[in-house]
């Protein structure tokens, strides 16, 4: 490969590390099984785009060299896996085959319409095709940048709901940094893609638009790398957890028996030292269903479950930055954060200082 140069080593890599995360989710048993077939089928199609491209840059396959153009075909698709994939860890939830078979309209459209690039040199819609070409790609590319800045809104409001409902029945993060990345990466995709695409249109085609267009594809196989990374980190990371949507009721006398069983609980027992208390285990604990202990915090305190702990633990982690010797991350694990950076934003939102501050200024 004359051609090898520190991009396609790159893309090679990103082939090589890409079939082998395919191979491996699709062994992996009784973890979250079918959201990881989604990412495996996401990443083995990004897998076999690097290969369409790396063939096309080092010019080993020259027969066909429009055929090529038929594995950007992810364009069309990132979009809707990352949607299925989404949808499937977090909402777990899946779509009718028909709903999905709409997701994937705009792709099949794309492969269609590079079919007449097969025909023979001297056929009119070859002809056809090869005179527009530019006018062609002008649409399919604009149409492209679009369809993913409306699955891009649509993944992240998908995201930020479940991060609602997390915050609303766990004390602690279900939301990885790792989501944040993803978005951060995509968002950063469009917006170099959507400069380079206009640079050429306009016929303002510069060195920049020609790195830009190829910091698409790099950051494409980074991402592959992080969504690979943290799925075989822990695969069982997300759980999104049910809630019946029947609403409860509770009146006075109900509601006075079960503040005060609460205030108890918690100024006595103080479960929230435990980094695993959730919702769940509080509604054992007072011995009603999720949805009303739910209502109960939220009505009752105006917050949310995941800050209503956090308020208990830091109330806990100032008293013995005060008092004590302890290091913060000895005082943080005390108290029930199981991350230093969760932690510190906590402390930070409702001190409105860090803890290291706080504990040097007594």
């Amino acid at each position: 490969m004359s051609n090898l140069n520190l991009f396609n080593t790159i893309l090679l890599m990103g082939v090589i590390h890409g079939f082998l995360l395919t191979l491996i989710l699709i062994r992996i048993k009784n973890r979250s099984v079918k959201s990881n077939r989604l990412l495996a089928l996401f990443i083995l199609l990004i897998s076999l785009t690097m290969v369409g491209r790396l063939l096309s840059e080092t010019k080993i396959i020259s027969a066909f060299p429009n055929f090529l153009a038929l594995p950007d075909a992810i364009i069309f698709l990132y979009g809707p896996l990352m949607f299925l994939y989404f949808r499937k860890l977090l909402v777990q939830e899946s779509l009718k085959t028909k709903s999905v078979f709409l997701h994937f309209v705009p792709a099949i459209i794309f492969i269609l319409s590079e079919i007449p690039l097969l025909f023979d040199d001297n056929h009119w819609m070859k002809i056809l095709w090869r005179e527009e070409t530019r006018i062609r790609f002008i649409l399919i590319e604009g149409l492209a940048i679009g369809h993913n800045v409306f699955y891009f809104i649509l993944n992240r409001n998908m995201a930020l709901a479940y991060v609602k409902i997390s915050d609303n029945n766990f004390s602690f993060k279900q939301h990885p940094s790792y989501l944040k990345a993803i978005f951060i990466l995509t968002a950063l995709t469009l917006l170099i893609w959507l400069f380079s695409y206009l640079s050429w249109v306009t016929g303002n085609y510069n060195l920049l638009s020609v790195i830009g267009y190829r910091m698409v594809w790099l950051i494409l196989a980074f991402t592959t790398y992080i969504l690979g990374y943290f799925a075989m980190k822990n695969p069982d990371f997300y759980k999104m957890t049910t809630h019946s949507k029947k609403a409860n009721v509770i009146n006075k006398d109900e509601r006075d028996t079960l503040l005060d069983n609460l205030d108890t609980l918690m100024s006595k027992d103080k479960p929230y030292l435990d980094p695993a208390f959730d919702l769940q285990v509080l509604s054992e604990l007072l011995s009603i269903n999720k949805n009303k202990a739910s209502q109960l915090i939220n009505s009752e305190f105006n917050k949310n479950f995941n800050d209503w702990t956090n308020d208990f633990r830091i109330d806990d982690a100032k008293e013995l930055l005060s008092a004590s010797e302890m290091s913060i991350k000895e005082i943080y694990y005390k108290v029930g954060f199981n991350s230093k950076s969760v932690f510190n934003d906590a402390f930070k939102k409702r001190v409105k200082t860090t803890p290291s501050d706080y504990k040097s200024g007594g």
